[in-house]
């Protein structure tokens, strides 16, 4: 599991846990605490970014991410520290902060996304207007639908492994995911597929897609956690939450 840290050395430690499922560690969030007396610590999940092997899915489940965050903590020698997370990540931060608010400074929690049946299909809800008569053609009917079907924990017109493997569904979902993540998503930009313009299969975008795919169909990960629903904070962990008005991911109305 690939990790790095920056800040100050002296300062309060931070943990920041990217979003995806599947995503990686940027530089961006962590410009966030310049001249703050933070130091921050990045970490890629299992699979993901720089951990090794790539897109791997055995033994990754939102139980095993947690219990690698711990042992980061430990290994560090820290006593306690802070986590924030966005998007998925903030789920994970919450999960992690109900099995250990012990450690805990607080949360700073970015647009976050809970996993619930309410968001996901709101986020897929576009995808077939998104891909459009041109996209369903090139992608073929039975993958858009079945796209559609894994965000609402019906995957089965396609095996799993199956889907993680497609390279077009690959290509056409990060490409979805970035019209979706805009300001307004899909429905404010009318964005539409253009087969043409997609980005490449890359080893990066289908290790990143096959994690994606793995925790959709695992409903986001909350059973293989021994949890059911959104973990609930009862500890006095003080919480700050951050959203945007114009997410169409992590709508703050859901």
């Amino acid at each position: 599991v690939w990790w790095c840290e920056g800040g100050d050395p002296a300062g309060l430690p931070v943990l920041i846990v990217h979003g995806g499922p599947g995503g990686a560690s940027r530089l961006e969030p962590t410009r966030w605490f310049d001249g703050l007396p933070l130091r921050w610590i990045a970490i890629d999940q299992r699979g993901c970014g720089r951990s090794e092997p790539p897109g791997r899915t055995d033994g990754n489940d939102l139980g095993a991410l947690l219990d690698d965050m711990e042992r980061l903590r430990r290994h560090l020698g820290l006593r306690r520290w802070a986590v924030a997370g966005g998007s998925w990540g903030a789920r994970v931060a919450l999960a992690y902060a109900a099995r250990w608010p012990e450690v805990l400074h607080g949360l700073l929690l970015r647009s976050p996304f809970l996993g619930t049946a309410v968001e996901t299909r709101r986020y897929i809800a576009p995808w077939l207007p998104w891909l459009g008569a041109e996209g369903r053609a090139w992608l073929g009917e039975p993958a858009a639908t079945a796209v559609a079907a894994l965000y609402q924990a019906e995957p089965g017109l396609l095996h799993i492994g199956a889907m993680q493997a497609d390279e077009r569904i690959a290509r056409a979902w990060s490409a979805f995911d970035d019209a979706q993540s805009a300001p307004g998503g899909v429905a404010a930009s009318g964005a539409r597929c253009d087969p043409a313009a997609l980005p490449a299969a890359t080893p990066q975008l289908m290790a990143s897609w096959r994690i994606h795919a793995h925790y959709a169909a695992a409903s986001w990960g909350v059973a293989a956690a021994g949890a059911a629903g959104v973990p609930a904070l009862n500890s006095g962990v003080p919480v700050s939450v951050v959203w945007g008005a114009a997410d169409a991911t992590c709508d703050p109305a859901v």
